[in-house]
């Protein structure tokens, strides 16, 4: 196995942990606005920003599972030494994909919340606007 395919395999978990910190710090903004059509305009950004961390989340993930699986491989054609260096690299991959899965289901509760605040605001939107025609 090549030293390369294991430091870009980091590279991208780093990358995918900074655009889970990226996204908590846009979910969790106040934003809110006062028309319906930019009110519906924050919550396509906000789906729109879901999609593209799950895209990378997934693609994330099976990096990470090639690069255990190249592991696995390589601990079954080496030493006694070098196997139990595999091994270790093994539960420590198991553990950074684990962690970052774990952040993404925790980004998913705070998705659901925004999700729901930016629909509310929409609603809230609309009922401003038709009481502003009736007055």
């Amino acid at each position: 196995m090549k030293m390369g395919n294991i430091i870009l395999n980091f590279i991208v978990s780093v990358q995918f942990s900074g655009k889970i910190d990226a996204t908590q710090d846009e979910i969790s903004s106040v934003l809110l606005a006062e028309d319906v059509t930019s009110s519906s305009s924050l919550l396509h950004q906000h789906q729109e920003l879901r999609k593209s961390v799950l895209e990378l989340s997934m693609q994330t993930l099976a990096k990470g599972q090639a690069l255990l699986d190249k592991l696995r491989e390589a601990s079954t054609h080496a030493d006694i030494n070098n196997s139990h260096a595999t091994k270790a690299a093994c539960y420590s991959v198991e553990r950074i994909l684990e962690a970052l899965h774990h952040r993404r289901q925790q980004l998913d509760e705070q998705w659901k919340e925004r999700k729901k605040v930016l629909e509310q605001c929409i609603k809230r939107c609309k009922i401003d606007e038709e009481i502003q025609k009736v007055k």
